[in-house]
């Protein structure tokens, strides 16, 4: 979702498209993985949930959701460092958004 994190076009449509279902008088929630290039501070992500637990096949993997408001959105990311704490957003090398 643009401007958070982006690699293709489909970030783009995911970034404008709740803005406008908002404007027209839609509450629009979106939940991202909460990567580590998302630039939390510069966004006004907050830690909404204490730590919970999510069934992820055979196991069970802590996560945390982080919350901010975006031009009339609400946008959460589910965050667990172990899946999403890499270089890129595919674990290529990339800089941080």
């Amino acid at each position: 979702m643009a401007p958070f994190c982006k690699t293709g076009g489909l970030a783009d449509v995911i970034g404008s498209l709740p803005v406008v279902l908002a404007r027209m008088g839609n509450e629009v929630h979106v939940v991202l993985p909460g990567y580590s290039q998302i630039d939390k501070q510069k966004y006004g992500f907050q830690e909404h949930y204490d730590h919970f637990h999510v069934t992820v096949g055979p196991v069970t993997k802590p996560a945390t959701i982080s919350s901010a408001s975006w031009k009339g959105i609400s946008v959460h990311l589910i965050e667990n460092s172990e899946y999403f704490d890499r270089p890129g957003l595919y674990g290529e090398q990339q800089g941080t958004i």
